[in-house]
């Protein structure tokens, strides 16, 4: 299955700030975008051991918590169905926590346009 994959890199050593995914997302997607998050600190890569989580506001207000995972310096989320339920926009936070320790490492900006409405007419 084809997924649309964002790269970003954060440097601990500077400060998280806003992307906006140029890219639209659609209601109904399940797994359509993955978030890749390359962690580095004065631009050489860091071994992470954190717990990956993620949120995703949309635009009724509604939260939707996310776990995301990790693999060498990349923390990396899939959004699900939930995170594209309702059309406008959305935003994604990407954050590392180990103990008492929760670091942003990603803010990002979307688009979910709606892909049908409440009446169907089936023309077949």
């Amino acid at each position: 299955m084809a997924t649309i994959t964002t790269n970003l890199t954060c440097d601990l050593k500077q400060p998280v700030s806003m992307h906006y995914i140029p890219g639209n997302m659609f209601s109904g997607d399940n797994g359509g975008n993955t978030i890749n998050v390359y962690v580095t600190s004065d631009g050489s890569p860091v071994t992470l051991t954190e717990d990956v989580s993620a949120t995703v506001i949309r635009s009724d207000g509604t939260t939707v918590a996310l776990t995301g995972d990790k693999s060498s310096n990349r923390a990396y989320i899939i959004l699900p169905t939930a995170a594209y339920a309702v059309p406008g926009v959305i935003t994604i936070i990407i954050k590392l926590s180990q103990g008492t320790t929760v670091t942003t490492i990603a803010a990002l900006m979307a688009n979910v346009y709606q892909t049908t409405t409440a009446t169907v007419i089936n023309n077949s």
